[in-house]
């Protein structure tokens, strides 16, 4: 299956328990979101893309980031690809 396909639906490639944000994707394409699962975000390099929670100041991506089960977060684009580790908690795999 070609990168395409696997972004249908999604602003991402799942790679496992990583994503890949690629460096063409659209800002317009990162939107506001909340998952059923607390989960810990992190970049698995250096970038400057940020993450921004509700009512908070985006912050950086270079050290892990712990986002609530249904607390509304979004990405925002910065240079380059962005590769994310996804560590869900309380959810089987």
């Amino acid at each position: 299956m070609g990168p395409l396909l696997l972004l249908i639906g999604k602003p991402y490639i799942n790679l496992g328990k990583k994503r890949l944000f690629p460096k063409w994707i659209r800002w317009s394409e990162l939107k506001w979101h909340m998952d059923d699962e607390d989960r810990t975000v992190e970049a698995t390099h250096e970038t400057n893309w940020m993450l921004q929670l509700e009512n908070k100041l985006p912050v950086s991506l270079d050290k892990p980031i712990f986002i609530e089960k249904h607390q509304w977060h979004r990405l925002i684009k910065g240079k380059g690809h962005l590769t994310v580790k996804i560590i869900k908690h309380g959810k089987e795999n």
